[in-house]
């Protein structure tokens, strides 16, 4: 099996209207799909996030990945992982083309499940559990009062556990009030603060009980700085989801800086770095590793189907039912073609021309290759 051709899909798709409204939700509806496919007719799908440069992305897979691993066989992951690697070398080793080295591997992976006929679970040594816990992640709200309505909202359709993304007390003290105990809180302040300011907000924050405190600092690699806020607050600190390639994630762990690591695969080079992050091959530093991550928990973020369409339940056995998962939380499919290809214009208006992608891609991705 050879690979045939790479390329990005970017999407912009048209998300339902909602209130309260969020200054964030005109970029969510932004993501990059990456297609892989094969003289043997499989196609294999990764995800790049690419929240706020998306077009950027697609250009790093098409233009510096493609030519890298078109005509290789697609089973060598490891092997046409290092070589994205270290084409990048100078420019490429986190941020927008790190997340396209992440959507190309993710793709791969997808390949060898499908050519096995396996979930890629399976090829990455078994199910861990057969299910798993999932939150309500909110977006970004202009008060207090919106912040508890959305709370209550997401309570009322099942959610046990809300993550915020505020910067600041009174909204955490709406959230509260509004789910009562029972419902696990967590902060996401999207690194906001010095490690002074964490500290001091910190404390007025221990009071609402939060379940963890995420990325409280700037900038997210002051590991030291993250420490510090640590062993300072009786809240568990979440760290490491703009962190890159299992490097990262170590400096993290050894600096002390987090109780919990969340990891991205989109953003850390995908599977296979998560992998190795746990120390799995071979490195000079595989036992201090090792250790670190078993006294460590480990959060891999799942982009973005539950994270980012709505926060609502994705329905049960969606996929046993070979439906999309997405389409109830989309808005009515633009009308346009039936392509799945991209245009190639890259001027300003390409992303809007591009829209009319996304309704043949959702089509592919409920029917699966294999």
């Amino acid at each position: 099996m050879k690979i045939t051709g790479v390329g990005a899909v970017p999407l912009a798709i048209p998300l339902a209207p909602s209130t309260p409204e969020s200054s964030w939700a005109a970029g969510i509806g932004k993501q990059i799909l990456v297609r892989v496919t094969t003289d043997s007719d499989l196609i294999g799908w990764g995800e790049c996030f690419a929240y706020g440069a998306p077009l950027a992305v697609c250009n790093v897979v098409d233009d510096a990945l493609a030519p890298l691993v078109v005509g290789q066989d697609p089973t060598e992951i490891e092997r046409l992982t290092q070589v994205m690697h270290r084409a990048l070398m100078i420019w490429g080793r986190r941020g927008l083309a790190m997340c396209a080295v992440s959507g190309v591997e993710l793709a791969l992976w997808d390949l060898a499940g499908k050519s096995q006929r396996v979930p890629v679970h399976r090829l990455l040594g078994g199910l861990g559990q057969p299910r798993v816990r999932a939150y309500a992640s909110l977006l970004r709200y202009d008060t207090a009062s919106d912040v508890g309505r959305m709370c209550r909202a997401m309570v009322g359709q099942g959610y046990t556990a809300i993550k915020l993304h505020q910067v600041d007390v009174e909204s955490v003290a709406a959230a509260r009030e509004a789910v009562g105990d029972g419902v696990d809180l967590m902060l996401d302040t999207n690194c906001p603060w010095s490690v002074e300011e964490a500290i001091r907000i910190g404390r007025l924050l221990e009071r609402y009980d939060l379940r963890w405190l995420e990325e409280p600092v700037w900038p997210p690699e002051d590991y030291a700085g993250l420490a510090r806020v640590r062993r300072a607050l009786r809240i568990p600190i979440a760290s490491g989801e703009n962190d890159a390639t299992m490097f990262g994630a170590r400096e993290l762990i050894a600096a002390g800086g987090a109780d919990i690591v969340q990891p991205s695969v989109t953003k850390v080079g995908g599977l296979g770095e998560m992998r190795a992050g746990r120390g799995r091959e071979s490195n000079p530093t595989r036992s201090t590793a090792d250790r670190a991550w078993r006294r460590r928990s480990i959060s891999a973020r799942p982009h973005q189907a539950c994270h980012t369409w709505r926060c609502r339940p994705l329905p049960p056995s969606a996929a046993a039912h070979r439906a999309n998962p997405l389409r109830p939380w989309i808005r009515s499919p633009l009308p346009g073609s039936g392509t799945r290809g991209r245009p190639r214009s890259r001027g300003r208006a390409a992303l809007s021309s591009e829209r009319r992608c996304h309704q043949a891609v959702l089509s592919d991705l409920s029917h699966p290759s294999s």
